[in-house]
């Protein structure tokens, strides 16, 4: 009964929930509508509380500038739009926007609230984890029938192998293990489960951030090791590496899906994108309003260019709120690059950081990051922000 008192424990499992739909529950039904609207109004009340409460500087002020531009933008394209956005394609909702993003910037400012208030600990995510593993599983797997199914409207033919966008959800929890910093075994198996998912997500630009990351991880799980815990990691890097080998290994051996893509990234394909980048890019280059040069077209105005969105913030932001918009992002991630470096915090904090920071920043090159940011991650960086990860207490 002591968990339903603490408000991080509801809004978690509120989250858990919300990423079971389609397994748990149906997808986009009345459930999962009102897991989201109770999810974004305890978001918008803790972010108010955490704003009213602080005085806001460094990383959490330039997510706000950012938060404050992107509900600028939405506000605007409502009263010259109106709910919808006429695309060259199709027409998107704008309530799509306000969602995607404030699900993913407000989970940040509210656990950070939760962090202050000491709702948010260490032990609370270890706690939790478990549950979280199971809820991104559930997630990962609707996310692959989901996909199996559009492909079978799209082609007409039965199919098992196709790509998971929910690769990247499963990368986010990769920062998460470093709460059982000490217990080496339990760190490589998550992580190994993690690898092996995003490979079978056949997911590119996840593959690779996730190769990056793991690298990462275990370059510092090498150097923060010392005496017999030394020899232990230097055992679980061996194994672990022969078990991933082995598995991408089998796994090329028998999909003829993974080697397509494979092929195609050789071939320099990239499912679309260059067209897309190209159009806009040159959209711009040849841009002769001044106010769109320098404060952009309005919401999802790439839709109105090409027949997508720009699967690239940079281009996105560009294109959508001009010069600007660039500027305002730019200042976001230099500042969240400093959070990482930041003297104060400890090593696992600013580690933390780091592995998040690369996560998103590399996402934003060749698909969506703002809009994408995991409750996991905000949780993860919360804890980072107030030093709360640190080798005294992930025992």
């Amino acid at each position: 009964m002591k968990h339903l008192k603490n408000p991080c424990f509801i809004y978690t499992i509120l989250w858990c929930l919300y990423w079971c739909q389609g397994i748990v529950y149906q997808s986009d039904s009345i459930i999962s509508q009102s897991v989201a609207m109770l999810i974004l109004c305890m978001s918008l009340f803790f972010t108010s509380k955490y704003i009213a409460c602080n005085r806001i500087s460094g990383y959490p002020k330039a997510l706000m500038s950012v938060f404050a531009m992107v509900t600028v933008y939405g506000i605007i394209a409502y009263f010259t739009e109106g709910t919808v956005i006429k695309g060259k394609m199709a027409d998107t909702m704008l309530f799509a926007w306000f969602r995607n993003m404030y699900l993913s910037i407000l989970p940040i400012f509210t656990y950070l609230y939760f962090v202050q208030k000491k709702y948010l600990d260490v032990k609370f995510v270890k706690m939790m984890l478990p549950v979280i593993i199971l809820a991104t599983l559930c997630s990962y797997y609707w996310s692959y029938l989901t996909a199996i199914q559009m492909a079978f409207l799209k082609t007409g033919t039965d199919v098992t192998e196709t790509t998971n966008n929910a690769g990247y959800t499963v990368l986010s929890l990769i920062p998460a293990l470093l709460v059982y910093d000490n217990k080496r075994l339990w760190q490589y198996l998550g992580l190994l489960l993690i690898v092996c998912l995003v490979v079978l997500s056949v997911k590119r630009g996840a593959v690779m951030v996730c190769a990056m990351m793991s690298f990462l991880f275990m370059l510092r799980s090498f150097s923060h090791s010392s005496g017999r815990k030394k020899f232990l990691t230097i055992f679980l890097l061996i194994i672990f590496s022969i078990l991933v080998y082995d598995f991408v290994m089998d796994y090329m051996a028998e999909s003829d899906y993974l080697m397509k893509r494979i092929e195609e990234t050789k071939e320099g394909r990239a499912s679309g994108r260059d067209d897309i980048y190209t159009t806009l890019w040159n959209s711009f280059k040849n841009q002769t309003d001044t106010w769109k040069y320098f404060f952009g077209g309005g919401v999802w105005y790439t839709t109105k260019l090409t027949w997508t969105a720009a699967h690239n913030d940079w281009l996105e932001f560009l294109i959508d709120m001009g010069l600007f918009g660039v500027i305002v992002y730019i200042y976001y991630w230099v500042s969240f690059l400093r959070l990482s470096i930041k003297k104060y915090l400890p090593e696992l904090s600013r580690f933390c950081v780091f592995l998040i920071f690369l996560n998103m920043f590399m996402r934003t090159l060749f698909s969506m990051s703002l809009d994408s940011m995991t409750f996991v991650q905000g949780m993860m960086l919360a804890l980072s922000y107030y030093g709360l990860l640190n080798s005294n207490n992930v025992k």
